[in-house]
C-alpha cells in the first residue's frame, strides 16, 4: 500500500474518532437536550392530558394517574401550580417516562418525568422545569438519574434559609427547603452523626446522617471521616424537623452540596 493512501485512512479514522467525540460531549454539555438526560429512565405513555389533580398528580387520557417527580410545592403554592398546569398544557401532549429502578407506589401510580414540546424552540420541556423557573416550588431529592438532578439543580434558583437564622427555620418546621452555612463541629452516637452549624446544638440548626448512609455520602464528596466537613460551607435541601432545633436529615447523597471550602 502506498504510504500516502495509509496516512490518508489514518486521517480519516483520527477525525472520525474526533467528531464522534465531539457530538458525545456536544450531548453531555447542552442542558437544553432533555432527552439526553433520559437515558436512564423507560418510557411510560404518550397521551393528552386530561386533568390535574394537584400540583404533582394529574391524570393521562389512558385514565391513570401519575405523579410528577423531584418537586415539592408549598400549600400556599397549590393553586397556582395547577393554574399554570392547566393554562399550560390542559388538553395536550406529554410523553411520560420513569427512573428504570422504580416501582409503581402503593396507589398504582409511576413517579414521572413530564416532557412536552417547547413553545419557544424543536426541543423539549420538563413539567419539572416550568414549576422551578416559575419559583413556585422546589427540586425534590429522591431516587433518580443524578444527570437530570443536577440539570434541575442548577435551573433551581431558590434562596437558601441562612443557616444561623433559627427564626427563620422555626417558621418553616415541616416543610420541604434548602439550608445553607458553615459547619463548625460535628458529633458522633452509635447510630447518627450530627453536624453543627452554632454553638450551642440544643437549640441551633444540625444535620444528622444515618450510619448506613455515611459510606454512600464519602464516596460522593470524596472525604474520610466526618471532621472533614468541618469548616466548610454546605447547602443541603430536606424536611425540617424540630430536634434541639431545626434539623434535615441527610439520607441521600444528592441532598448536599459543598458550596466552599
Amino acid at each position: 500500500m502506498p504510504p500516502y493512501i495509509k496516512y490518508s485512512n489514518l486521517i480519516k479514522a483520527v477525525f472520525f474518532i474526533l467528531f464522534s467525540l465531539n457530538i458525545t460531549q456536544t450531548l453531555a454539555k447542552n442542558t437544553s437536550d432533555k432527552l439526553y438526560f433520559l437515558q436512564d429512565y423507560d418510557f411510560v405513555y404518550t397521551g393528552k392530558l386530561k386533568e390535574v389533580i394537584s400540583p404533582t398528580t394529574f391524570v393521562m387520557d389512558d385514565n391513570k394517574e401519575y405523579k410528577i417527580a423531584y418537586i415539592y410545592v408549598d400549600i400556599k403554592n397549590y393553586k397556582k401550580v395547577i393554574s399554570q398546569i392547566e393554562t399550560l398544557l390542559l388538553n395536550k401532549e406529554l410523553s411520560l417516562y420513569k427512573y428504570k429502578e422504580n416501582k409503581k407506589d402503593r396507589y398504582g401510580r409511576y413517579r414521572v418525568i413530564a416532557t412536552f414540546p417547547s413553545l419557544n424552540t424543536n426541543e423539549v420541556s420538563y413539567i419539572q422545569e416550568e414549576i422551578i423557573l416559575n419559583g413556585l416550588g422546589v427540586l425534590y431529592i429522591e431516587n433518580g438519574s443524578e444527570n437530570i438532578i443536577n440539570h434541575l439543580k442548577k435551573i433551581d434558583q431558590s434562596t437558601p434559609i441562612n443557616a444561623l437564622d433559627t427564626n427563620k427555620l422555626s417558621k418553616n418546621n415541616n416543610s420541604y427547603k434548602i439550608v445553607e452555612g458553615k459547619v463548625i463541629a460535628f458529633k458522633e452516637t452509635k447510630k447518627s452523626m450530627y453536624l453543627n452549624f452554632d454553638k450551642d446544638w440544643k437549640s441551633d440548626f444540625t444535620i444528622r446522617i444515618n450510619k448506613n448512609y455515611w459510606q454512600n455520602i464519602k464516596d460522593s464528596y470524596s472525604i474520610d471521616k466526618i471532621d472533614d466537613l468541618v469548616g466548610k460551607t454546605i447547602r443541603i435541601r430536606g424536611f425540617i424537623e424540630n430536634y434541639y432545633g431545626a434539623m434535615i436529615n441527610l439520607d441521600h447523597k444528592l441532598q448536599m452540596d459543598i458550596i466552599s471550602e
